[in-house]
């Protein structure tokens, strides 16, 4: 599928996946895979009686750790990654202009 997008091959699914829908959702899910492990070392570190494997339980788990994931995503995502990745950017971004004034300057 990378390959034919590249090409231009299938248009229509180039323009599904580079549809905007696509980005808020990329950094809401980005923002649950970076927590999600603090999320798992807590509910195992919490456990006081001896955990029995089963897939009633595994999947339970894996809903609970997914969605209170995503519940402490959401935060995260606004007060700390969105500001810190703008900040970078106007970072990034003045002293890129500064060496292209300095570099017209000469």
């Amino acid at each position: 599928v990378i390959i034919f997008c590249l090409l231009n091959k299938l248009k229509w699914i180039t323009a599904i996946l580079g549809a905007y829908v696509w980005g808020p959702l990329s950094e809401l899910s980005y923002s649950a895979y970076m927590i999600h492990y603090f999320v798992i070392i807590y509910y195992y570190g919490s456990l006081l009686q001896t955990l029995y494997i089963s897939i009633p339980d595994l999947i339970f788990t894996s809903l609970a750790v997914s969605f209170i994931s995503f519940a402490f995503a959401i935060p995260f995502a606004f007060l700390i990654e969105i500001p810190s990745r703008n900040l970078m950017e106007l970072v990034l971004f003045t002293m890129k202009n500064i060496k292209t004034e300095d570099e017209s300057l000469e």
